[in-house]
């Protein structure tokens, strides 16, 4: 399932971004609290259409991590050390985002975890490059099921 902004090109560069969640992600029926695990993805695409609101741009290859200051504060998945922006190439028989009118095209840039302890900054144009051809499956976060967390239900 992909969960994506709407709108966000409007205030920047004609780029989306989106987060692939794992079928079970129980995202509608556990929204009721904010920085939960379960709110995570919402609460992170608004703190990334902040940023663009605020002026910053997202581009493919950049990373958000837990310690961002702007970040530090939301439940991010145990073991997600980094999330990387991802320019995907899509299979040709599926419809990429395309134009918008006139000349403009958008971006869907996808959020991918980056959970390897030997991951460095450095790989980060790598890395991106390597996932640009990956599975909904590989760019998915880590999905915790609520026994799983402490204090949830």
């Amino acid at each position: 399932m992909y969960l994506f902004t709407a709108g966000l090109s409007d205030l920047g560069p004609g780029t989306e971004v989106a987060l692939v969640l794992p079928g079970p992600w129980a995202l509608l029926n556990t929204y009721d609290a904010d920085r939960s695990i379960y709110s995570f993805p919402i609460d992170l695409l608004e703190r990334v259409a902040e940023r663009v609101a605020g002026g910053a741009r997202i581009e493919a290859g950049d990373l958000l991590a837990p310690a961002d200051a702007d970040l530090a504060d939301l439940a991010w998945p145990e073991g997600v050390r980094y999330l990387i922006a991802v320019d995907q190439q899509w299979p040709e028989d599926t419809q990429a985002p395309g134009p918008r009118g006139g000349d403009d095209d958008i971006t869907l840039l996808t959020l991918a975890p980056v959970t390897a302890k030997t991951f460095t900054p450095k790989r980060a144009a790598d890395t991106h490059e390597r996932l640009r051809t990956a599975s909904p499956k590989r760019l998915a976060l880590p999905y915790y099921w609520p026994e799983r967390v402490p204090g949830l239900r």
